[in-house]
């Protein structure tokens, strides 16, 4: 193997960015939901309408009624409220959908047979519902997609609607805890397990009750099914087994319906759902694991863990909605039948199932993130469903890759810590900060997430092999498990490791799912079909070698996928691996498999927007993260489709000098940022602390200078048109109407200013018109375009005419003193100075004479925070200008420092790109030190202070209540003053301040009562109360003197 020439590093990120191109970002959600269509709905469908009763005064007619097929069409835009007439030959789209505020659905049809007084019947294309489709996925294609994470997500009512995955227990698997063991299924409705005594029997136990599990083996051995004696477990329930061999039937039956009160018979079909044999000597197993401790498992650890995809979350809805529907269905057809004996039932078919019940569940959950419990019980849980965080592309990827793991309002450690199994499937340092951190993390860059397979083709392939044992020895060892349940057992270790040899080379060929996990662990083999389990690929080292020697390496993803080179791994699995970080590791030559990239233990997020990360602190990548996600990205190129209610976008952005290998790929943003000459100096005092300084010059050429893309939509019946100014009920000023046109909409090219009418209208009311014409506000901006639709409201009867209105404005905003900046490193900074072009130092001699800096930032950022990448960055930033070349910045396989500096010198440069300066404003050489600078990479944040920036005038709106100004900018309100600002302005000497502040808020005269101390009018001589005349002239906030009169109300007098 030492002779072979292994791939390098530049080859293992060409096979991941094949992967990414191909599969994109979202695949784990577009492949669950093609599942979803495509099996499990059907499936559901299936099962629940399958109904077989018996009718009639004596029940002696029956009546069957089943699904025998399921057609979902192609998607159509279904408008919730305005019906708007779209040609047939254009096709229902997301951006279609955004345009006229619709939802991106498709309808599903099913065709039942029905069989009533010997007549077989059946009724074609039923609606059942409309089913919201994901954009991206098989059904919705062609999809036009703009980047790598532009699909996956749902269009409802014009609003985007991103599921995030939810992660919950393991099921399907003997879970031994403490003196507990449990085998869930999630279709079964009966909870039960086994629970241990203390003198060391088993009883079975549910929430009604308990018995002896032995009741169980002792009617199995009754009934002739092949249970011995010697294979119970443990010696404690193999007593109390021959104990209840002797009792009768009927005793047996009584006990054990103490726990299972509904059941007649004693039988494992309740428990398994099944009544195969195998399930019985699984329950002996499970006997046998909580004697013996043999399956105990690790709440917390990554393997006991699965994640529910878009697939399972949607399947929890169709399925509680589709129960409602036939049971719904059912009543209402007897109810027919009842009533019409002689009629053909297909007439009572159609008012019998209700389309609406399936469709509005789905709606309702989408729309609001109210989710049923994956258990079929009740309760819901919140936030599963989101709107779509798409201020730009990292925040709309952060969100398609993320994993909520836990409940953040509870403070348990465990499940928020980062764990060694992690590695290469969760980011640890990309999660959110405060209270949900370690509860919101992040796939890692190529993790994927397992659809079902189904386990019977499995269980057929295991039982067609003729070495394997006929009967099961549970005193034996060499057990095999499908999804947790016992169903072989070898005679020996070879035979149990050549039939994990077959079923791995089955899974390479395709022959099995590839996300099928097979793992070989303490003289047992697991194999594991299920959804949910987190997959990541690796190189098969020996299939490798095999492949270097006979064959050019391509990289190429997909095809060292099929042709077993590369294979998906989930932690179980994994655990019975050696995985060598790289082909020159130590570990390189006892090892079966190898990483294929060392930087894909990162998120895409960490991966692409965080050089030289590896010379950072964690907790630096985890704040640049989420400041990434603030930063305001590159012009799309359907910016003008979207319809988003406010966009931000960098005008002449570039893309960065020192980029990763997942930066720089096709499909991610590349002029997020600019890179500006950064000098970490200090400058006059104005950038301490988090303060920067930026070039005048810099601004004027056109730095961070950002496009603000506003949308204003209405819909409504309302009428719209300027002649609402010639009406005397006209409420608005005249000349704020005088960018709109006859119409009542505004002018393209105008410029709208906040107060200014952006649609002017009127109800629509006969009798008493009013006027309501819209200001433009936070709108305000050069308009743009102007898009307006007609058609009529949803409503029973005629309906009528309504409008659907798009106005698109916008305006360029340039920096200013109070903007926030930060670069990749977490480094934030406000705009605290605009320094002049003339007073900035600049460089006096050599290859880059002339130059000066765009930002100074304080020294004192470096040595607190100790982003060493960003020293590395402007290093390498540097080089890159001069050698045109951009340099790769990726974590674990750029440069070193050493060798950076060795070419900065063959330039003829500094080592270290530190360099002396000239002094702008005085001339003189700026001796003292030398001054590092280099370009770095920054990007201007969402918070900008023309947003934030609000004064209120004395006569602005109170509330009536109080008399204090409202909050919000919106409602010209007042700034708050709460307690801690209060204490602060006092305790700094500024009482007259404090003073002056409460007097522009809610100041009151009053004459106050020294005797009984309560309040009369300021004017008043003597108190109203108790006819004193010690009365003095108070002035207090009037929010104090309500206060007073309301503890009064309680009994409580305060003077």
């Amino acid at each position: 193997m030492d002779t072979l020439t292994w791939p390098t590093l530049e080859e293992r990120w060409d096979i991941c960015e094949t992967y990414l191109k191909d599969k994109g970002a979202t695949d784990q959600s577009k492949t669950s939901f093609d599942a979803f269509i495509d099996r499990e709905l059907r499936h559901c469908i299936y099962e629940h309408f399958n109904i077989n009763i018996n009718i009639g005064v004596d029940l002696t007619r029956s009546f069957k009624v089943s699904c025998t097929n399921v057609t979902i069409q192609k998607p159509v835009c279904l408008n919730n409220d305005i019906d708007i007439a779209i040609p047939e030959k254009i096709q229902a789209n997301a951006t279609l959908c955004r345009l006229l505020r619709s939802s991106l659905v498709s309808p599903v049809y099913l065709t039942l047979a029905f069989d009533y007084n010997g007549k077989h019947e059946e009724c074609n294309n039923m609606l059942l519902c409309y089913i919201p489709i994901m954009t991206g996925s098989k059904i919705s294609l062609p999809h036009i997609t703009h980047n790598i994470c532009d699909d996956g997500y749902f269009v409802l009512g014009g609003s985007e609607k991103c599921i995030v995955h939810q992660e919950k227990k393991i099921d399907r698997e003997i879970l031994v805890r403490n003196k507990k063991c449990q085998y869930y299924i999630p279709t079964n409705h009966v909870v039960w397990w086994l629970e241990e005594e203390d003198d060391g029997n088993i009883l079975m136990k549910s929430k009604i009750g308990s018995c002896d599990l032995a009741i169980l083996f002792a009617n199995a051995i009754s009934n002739d099914r092949n249970i011995q004696l010697d294979q119970i477990f443990p010696t404690q329930v193999r007593e109390k087994t021959e104990l209840w061999l002797q009792k009768s039937s009927h005793e047996k039956l009584h006990k054990f319906r103490s726990v299972f009160p509904k059941q007649t018979s004693i039988t494992i079909q309740h428990l398994f759902q099944s009544n195969d044999p195998h399930w019985l000597t699984h329950l002996l197993y499970m006997s046998k694991s909580l004697a013996e401790k043999i399956n105990t498992y690790d709440r917390d650890h990554l393997g006991f863990k699965r994640v529910e995809a878009v697939s399972e979350l949607l399947l929890c809805v169709a399925r509680k909605s589709i129960k409602r529907v036939v049971t719904s269905f059912q009543k209402k057809i007897l109810n027919f039948i009842e009533k019409y004996p002689n009629k053909s039932i297909l007439r009572g078919i159609s008012r019998a199932l209700d389309s609406r019940i399936v469709t509005e569940a789905f709606f309702y959950s989408l729309g609001t993130g109210n989710w049923p419990s994956s258990n079929g019980r009740t309760g819901f849980r919140t936030g599963v469903c989101q709107q779509r965080s798409n201020y730009n592309f990292s925040s709309v990827l952060s969100q398609a890759r993320r994993v909520k793991t836990g409940d953040e309002k509870r403070s348990i450690i465990p499940q928020r810590e980062v764990r060694g199994e992690h590695f290469g499937y969760l980011c640890g340092y990309d999660t959110s900060e405060g209270k949900s951190c370690g509860i919101n993390k992040h796939l890692a860059t190529l993790t994927t997430i397992s659809v079902e397979f189904r386990k019977e083709i499995i269980v057929q392939i295991i039982e067609e092999k003729d070495y394997l044992n006929e009967t099961i020895d549970l005193r034996k060892k060499f057990l095999i498990f499908v999804n947790g349940a016992l169903h072989a057992q070898a005679p020996n270790k070879n035979m149990l490791i050549n039939l994990k040899n077959e079923m791995k080379q089955y899974k390479r060929m395709g022959v099995i799912d590839r996300g099928v996990s097979i793992s070989y662990n303490y003289d047992r083999l697991n194999i594991r079909s299920d959804a949910g389990r987190l997959l990541r690929p690796l190189f098969i080292l020996k299939n490798l070698a095999a492949h270097l020697r006979t064959t050019t390496f391509r990289a190429d993803f997909d095809a060292l996928m099929k042709g077993g080179i590369i294979e998906y791994v989930d932690t179980m699995e994994e655990e019975s691996l050696i995985v060598a970080p790289d082909f020159t590791h130590e570990s390189f030559m006892g090892a079966s498999h190898c990483e294929l990239h060392p930087s894909l233990m990162l998120s895409m997020n960490t991966n692409a927007n965080n050089p030289f990360c590896n010379h950072n602190q964690g907790p630096r990548l985890t704040y640049q993260n989420a400041m990434q996600k603030q930063a305001q990205s590159e012009v799309v190129p359907n910016y003008k489709d979207l319809g988003y209610s406010r966009s931000h976008y960098l005008l002449y952005g570039q893309k960065p000098l020192c980029n990763t290998k997942l930066g720089g790929m096709e499909g991610m943003p590349q002029g997020s940022g600019i890179n500006c000459i950064t000098a970490i100096m200090p400058y006059d005092g104005h950038n301490q602390e988090d303060s920067i300084c930026i070039s005048k010059g810099f601004i004027d050429r056109g730095g961070f200078r950002t496009l603000d893309y506003k949308t204003f939509v209405y819909s409504g019946s309302e009428k719209i048109g300027k002649d609402i100014i010639n009406q005397p009920y006209c409420r608005t000023n005249r000349k704020l109407f005088q960018h709109c046109d006859d119409d009542g909409l505004p002018t393209p090219g105008h410029q709208l200013k906040k107060n200014d009418i952006i649609l002017a209208k009127e109800t629509g009311c006969e009798e008493e018109p009013e006027d309501t014409s819209v200001k433009a506000k936070d709108k305000q901006g050069v308009v743009d375009k102007v898009i307006i639709g007609t058609g009529k409201r949803r409503r029973k009867g005629e309906g009528e005419a309504s409008y659907k209105i798009n106005i698109s404005t916008y305006e360029m905003r340039i920096p200013e003193v109070g903007d926030k900046f930060a670069s990749r490193h977490a480094q934030k900074g406000i705009l605290a100075y605009i320094v002049p072009e003339a007073d900035l130092p600049f460089v006096p001699c050599g290859p880059n004479a002339g130059v000066k800096p765009d930002i100074i930032m304080s020294p004192h950022a470096i040595p607190t925070r100790m982003t060493i990448g960003q020293l590395i960055e402007a290093l390498g930033g540097k080089l890159a200008a001069v050698s045109g070349k951009i340099q790769d910045a990726t974590a674990f396989s750029h440069k070193s420092v050493q060798q950076l500096g060795k070419e900065m010198k063959a330039y003829g440069f500094s080592k270290y790109s530190d360099q002396i300066l000239i002094d702008g404003k005085t001339g003189e050489m700026m001796t003292d030190c030398n001054i590092f600078m280099g370009p770095v990479y920054y990007q201007r944040l969402r918070h900008m202070v023309g947003d934030k920036l609000h004064a209120r005038l004395p006569g602005g709106p109170r509330s009536v209540l109080t008399r204090q100004p409202p909050p919000g900018k919106n409602s010209n309100g007042g700034h708050r003053l709460g307690e801690m600002e209060s204490v602060a302005i006092v305790g700094n000497g500024a009482a007259m301040t404090h003073k002056a502040l409460w007097r522009q808020s809610d100041p009151s005269v009053w004459a106050r009562c020294k005797s009984c101390g309560l309040y009369n009018e300021k004017k008043r001589e003597e108190c109203r109360h108790c006819k004193s005349h010690d009365i003095e002239c108070v002035e207090i906030p009037y929010c104090m003197k309500l206060l007073q009169q309301e503890l009064l109300q309680c009994g409580i007098l305060v003077k």
